[in-house]
C-alpha cells in the first residue's frame, strides 16, 4: 500500500487526516469541501468510500483496486499485440 497510510512509513498526516475529518455522503455539507485542499471530486470519493466503511486502509484498497482495473483495461484495448499485454500487466 501506499506510503501515507496511517502507521506505516511516510507521511502518516495528509490523507489518513482529511479521511478522518470528511463526513458520509448522507452527512455531507459545504464545510467538508473546505476542510481539504483538494479538488471536489476527491472529497466525494472519500466521502462514499467513508459510508461503505470508515476505514481508511479499506479505502486505499478499494480505490488501488478501482485504478489498477481501469489501468488494465485501458492496456488491454489499445495494445497491439496479445503477448505484450502480458508483459505490460506483470510490470504493473
Amino acid at each position: 500500500l501506499g506510503s501515507d497510510t496511517f502507521g506505516f512509513v511516510g507521511n502518516d498526516g495528509g490523507y489518513y487526516d482529511i479521511f478522518n475529518k470528511i463526513s458520509p455522503l448522507s452527512h455531507l455539507s459545504e464545510s467538508d469541501f473546505d476542510k481539504a485542499t483538494w479538488q471536489p471530486g476527491f472529497v466525494v470519493l472519500f466521502s462514499f468510500f467513508k459510508t461503505i466503511y470508515p476505514n481508511y486502509l479499506v479505502y486505499q484498497i478499494f480505490h488501488a483496486l478501482i485504478i489498477n482495473v481501469i489501468l488494465f483495461k485501458f492496456i488491454r484495448k489499445n495494445s497491439i499485440f496479445f503477448r505484450k499485454k502480458r508483459i505490460y500487466i506483470f510490470l504493473i
